[in-house]
Formats: C-alpha cells, sequence, structure tokens
C-alpha cells in the first residue's frame, strides 16, 4: 500500500509540473527578446532530425485547420502563413515546387505538438513545430510510423520587430496554437485518513462493504480497505 501511496504521489506531482504554464518560465525582461519568448514557450529539444524528443517542453493544441505538415523524412518543411489571425495556402517547402507530392498533411484542430524552435527575423516571427503523435506515411511500398513537421510564419508590419514584446507574440500565436489544458488532478488517498478522506479524493464508491470495523470501498477495480475509520490498505 505505501508503495502505491509514494507511485500516485510521484503521479501527480510528474503530471502537475507538465502542466506548469510556459509563462512562468519567462527571464528577466532586460533578457533578449529571442531568449525570453524560448523561455516563455518552453521549447522542447529534438535529437537527430526532429526523430526522438531528449528534453520535452509544453505541449501546444492547434486551435485552426489549413496548416500544413510534412513527414520529418522528407527533410522539407512547409510553411504556413498566418495574416490577420487565419492561416494562408501554405507552401510546400522553401519555394513551393513540390507542390502535393511527398508525405505531406494538412493538420487539424486539436493536433498536439511541440514549439522546438523560434526563429526572430525583420519582418517575421517563425516558428518551428513538431507532431507529439505520429502518422502512418508510406516509404516504396513499406509504412511506418513518422511524426510531422511545420513552419508557422507570423508578418510584422514596419518597425514592429523592434517593439515586440513576449505578450504581443502570444497575443499573434494563441489563436493559432496555445498550451494544451492542465489535466485533471491525479487523486490519491494515503495510510490512516478516513472515509470522509477518501470520498473526497475519489468520490462516491459504486459499493461498500460493512464489516463494521472494518470497510471496503470499492472504485471499479480499485478497493481501499479502512480499519476504524482509517485507511489501512489498497488492492
Amino acid at each position: 500500500m505505501q508503495r502505491r501511496v509514494v507511485t500516485t504521489l510521484m503521479l501527480a506531482i510528474l503530471f502537475g509540473a507538465a502542466a506548469t504554464p510556459a509563462l512562468s518560465q519567462t527571464l528577466e525582461t532586460g533578457a533578449p527578446l529571442l531568449l525570453r519568448l524560448k523561455a516563455s514557450y518552453s521549447l522542447t529539444q529534438m535529437g537527430f532530425a526532429d526523430s526522438r524528443v531528449t528534453a520535452p517542453g509544453s505541449i501546444y493544441v492547434v486551435h485552426v485547420n489549413g496548416l500544413l505538415a510534412r513527414a520529418i523524412s522528407d527533410h522539407v518543411t512547409p510553411t504556413t502563413t498566418i495574416e490577420d489571425g487565419q492561416p494562408l495556402v501554405a507552401t510546400k517547402g522553401i519555394s513551393g515546387i513540390f507542390g502535393t507530392s511527398g508525405d505531406t498533411r494538412p493538420v487539424v484542430q486539436g493536433e498536439r505538438f511541440y514549439v522546438v524552435g523560434i526563429y526572430l527575423k525583420e519582418d517575421a516571427i517563425i516558428f518551428r513545430l513538431v507532431s507529439l503523435d505520429t502518422h502512418v506515411v508510406v516509404n516504396n511500398d513499406q509504412s511506418a510510423q513518422s511524426r510531422f513537421r511545420m513552419l508557422l510564419k507570423f508578418p510584422l508590419a514596419g518597425d514592429a520587430a523592434d517593439k515586440l514584446t513576449v505578450a504581443d507574440v502570444h497575443r499573434l500565436t494563441d489563436p493559432i496554437f496555445s498550451v494544451k489544458s492542465a489535466p485533471a488532478p491525479v487523486p490519491e488517498v494515503k495510510l490512516g485518513e478516513s472515509q470522509a478522506d477518501v470520498e473526497k479524493a475519489f468520490g462516491q464508491p459504486d459499493k461498500i462493504v460493512d464489516l463494521g470495523s472494518k470497510k471496503i470501498l470499492s472504485y471499479g477495480s480499485l478497493k481501499i480497505i479502512l480499519l476504524d475509520n482509517k485507511v489501512s490498505d489498497a488492492e
């Protein structure tokens, strides 16, 4: 039981850490804008060719349709330009000469991505995203799972880049992609807690077996055992 409680507590801590908004990591305002942006968006570190996550950052959810992503094995990353909060027709790589061939797919609302790069130009700010989930690609009649990546370009007018703040950039990107909502807290129970404590964490049990000084509260396959109204075990 003690091992179960410790494991549950660790899961709660890990989930809580993963759900912490990236904005809490923002650097001091005196730091260069690009450094503050990278901290604010909690970039994910990837291995060779973006194929493996080596240090996960925040998870972002896409809120619009019309973005274009391509399998990382293609070595060509499509760019979607965002103007007035709307995606324009995406190009397939630098010049668009690849047309619709290759493992290119439209991204749909609700898909999850990591932010792996931010590039600040005089006339635009560009984000490189890699999909959290994999999708099937076919090469030489062989199918395999692959992550997909894309570039999102947000044009900047005039001297806007010189006056840009972290908050300004979030106003541009949040309607397109933003941090995934925090998951529900992981319920936990500790030795010595009362039946009221258990029900506060887990809700009303599916079944209660009352044996006088001993009670068994059932939550699906989980059974929590109380002796003299104190949690003594779980199975």
